[in-house]
């Protein structure tokens, strides 16, 4: 499967699926280098909205804690990566 990662509008996603992908994975690689960039919880509606029905939308940046996963699957994410916490706790 082909799974484009940092889209973070609608229209990215939706050319991201006319054009071959599987999936969407909305990402701001970190955000640390753009200060002012949406956030991916931000742009999660719209691109979930924007690829058809089945199509997987991922989310990665921005969690933290549980109930950044549960906003997250709330506005559409179909899975959400967790990889943050997972290394703090170690």
């Amino acid at each position: 499967p082909l799974v484009v990662k940092g889209v973070m509008t609608g229209e990215d996603a939706a050319l991201a699926v006319a054009h071959g992908a599987d999936g969407v994975y909305v990402s701001t690689h970190g955000g640390r280098q753009l200060d002012e960039t949406l956030g991916a919880l931000d742009a999660l509606p719209e691109v979930a909205a924007a690829v058809p029905p089945g199509t997987p939308v991922l989310l990665d940046s921005g969690v933290r804690r549980g109930t950044d996963v549960v906003k997250a699957l709330a506005l559409g994410a179909t899975a959400v990566g967790v990889g943050k916490p997972l290394f703090f706790s170690l």
